[in-house]
């Protein structure tokens, strides 16, 4: 189905214009583009032919910008890439020099300079990955108006703002080089509330998909909306197995730790977990896990730049 069939097409009954709204706009008033009154748009298109050619549901302006907009934010998904890929450089050197247990436990021992750096490239990146997407949706605001949609492009910058304010702070810790037991009380504390604020940050990002799914609904019909969803859908559910797989080694840490008969692990890591005694049950759980991240950020990147590819198609795609 394409963008003609996706719309509203409708005569302007003052002066006979071709018209043209979004399924969202139905039953609301527009204004025509020629004489100026305003119309209000039918739920069905207008049984008889209009007397001239009628308008494009998107604005050319709206159109390019868009089309900038998705190239920017394919940009940021290949820069989100490196900033994965580098940090997992870092942290594999640091485990294949000092153990998989001086990571857990944050232990720097003479490194401290290095991984400073690497922090500070990682913020670099960050930086220029969320530049990029910020200007990306900003460019893409008037086709989301278009279709009614400017809210969740809102609720999509407030998400973005949250998930790096979250991440540096989440970080802090790590980039100062600081082990569990060195941090101050309020570092750590801080750091655990950017953990959130990076979660919460997340969520809010993936309104972005409800834009993405209104306007190639128009642009291209329900099924190319479809796919979105279904691409959506999968992302959706790597962040969830995600989410429980960490859940499921965390506890499996846990238990096993305490068949070390260590003390129990108090919140905000003010008490050091001594990993170095870590049964193999455990370390199979915490690889599991790792593998686990890898194959979600791989799914995630792939699923999110499929959607990008189908929306800059459905933007350059010739109108009847």
């Amino acid at each position: 189905m394409d963008a003609a069939r996706a719309a509203v097409r409708f005569c302007c009954p003052n002066c006979g214009a071709g018209l043209r709204a979004s399924s969202a706009e139905a039953g609301t008033a527009v204004s025509c583009h020629l004489c100026g009154e305003a119309v209000r748009a039918p739920h069905k298109p207008h049984p008889r032919e209009c007397d001239l050619v009628d308008v494009p549901l998107l604005p050319t302006s709206a159109m390019s910008a868009a089309r900038v907009g998705v190239r920017l934010l394919q940009v940021g998904v290949a820069v989100a890439i490196v900033e994965y890929l580098a940090r997992a450089a870092v942290v594999g050197y640091w485990a294949f020099e000092l153990g998989p247990a001086k990571v857990l436990s944050r232990e720097v021992s003479d490194m401290r300079a290095l991984l400073f750096g690497a922090w500070l490239l990682d913020l670099a990146l960050v930086t220029i990955r969320v530049w990029l997407q910020w200007h990306g949706y900003r460019r893409c605001e008037p086709a989301a108006a278009a279709v009614r949609a400017t809210g969740w492009v809102t609720a999509t910058r407030v998400g973005l703002v949250c998930r790096v304010t979250g991440y540096v702070a989440w970080s802090l810790p790590l980039g100062l080089g600081w082990s569990q037991t060195e941090g101050p009380f309020v570092v750590n504390a801080v750091s655990e509330l950017g953990r959130v604020v990076w979660l919460a940050g997340l969520v809010l990002e993936f309104s972005i998909l409800f834009v993405w799914a209104r306007l190639l609904t128009e642009l291209g019909g329900r099924e190319a909306a479809r796919r979105v969803s279904r691409h959506a859908a999968t992302a959706v559910i790597a962040v969830m197995v995600f989410a429980i797989g960490t859940m499921l080694a965390g506890i499996v840490t846990v238990l096993a730790l305490r068949q070390t008969d260590l003390p129990p692990p108090r919140p905000l890591g003010v008490t050091r977990m001594n990993y170095e005694l870590l049964p193999p049950e455990g370390w199979s759980a915490l690889a599991g896990l790792i593998a686990l991240a890898g194959v979600c950020a791989v799914v995630l990147c792939l699923q999110y730049a499929r959607i990008l590819f189908a929306l800059r198609a459905g933007l350059t795609t010739p109108r009847d």
